[in-house]
């Protein structure tokens, strides 16, 4: 795999500048909230693009139209080449938010898309972040 090159990171950031403020932070739910992020990104790969907005908090709805959603998707495969699959993922807290790191493969790079989430368990924030291969 190739890694995330400075540009890249930029352009990723840029077509996923969906990230909200969030609501206060809460007690997370690691396991609901990775099988909630894995499913997002099956939801884009498998094309199901509204499937995947009834994911996002209200807020973020107004922004991610399954059409936006659609066009976003286009992007990175059209960036990173063809899906491949989910490989892996991490919880982790950010800024006090809960967030799952999806490692999304496609054919020339994984990338990571960082899901944050608010107290309903509704995705309340994406970006695309560079991730490290295993060792």
């Amino acid at each position: 795999m190739v890694s995330m090159t400075r540009s890249h990171t930029f352009w990723a950031a840029g077509a996923l500048a969906l990230v909200l403020a969030l609501p206060a932070a809460h007690a997370a739910s690691p396991s609901n909230d990775r099988t909630v992020a894995q499913a997002f990104v099956q939801d884009l790969s498998s094309g199901h693009y509204t499937q995947a907005e009834t994911r996002l908090r209200p807020q973020l709805r107004k922004l991610a139209t399954p059409a936006k959603l659609h066009k976003l998707w286009q992007l990175l495969v059209h960036k990173f080449g063809p899906y491949q699959k989910i490989d892996g993922s991490d919880s982790v807290t950010v800024q006090g938010h809960p967030t799952v790191i999806v490692h999304i493969a496609f054919k020339r790079l994984t990338v990571g898309l960082e899901v944050a989430f608010n107290k309903a368990h509704q995705i309340g924030g994406l970006h695309v972040v560079p991730v490290q291969p295993a060792p």
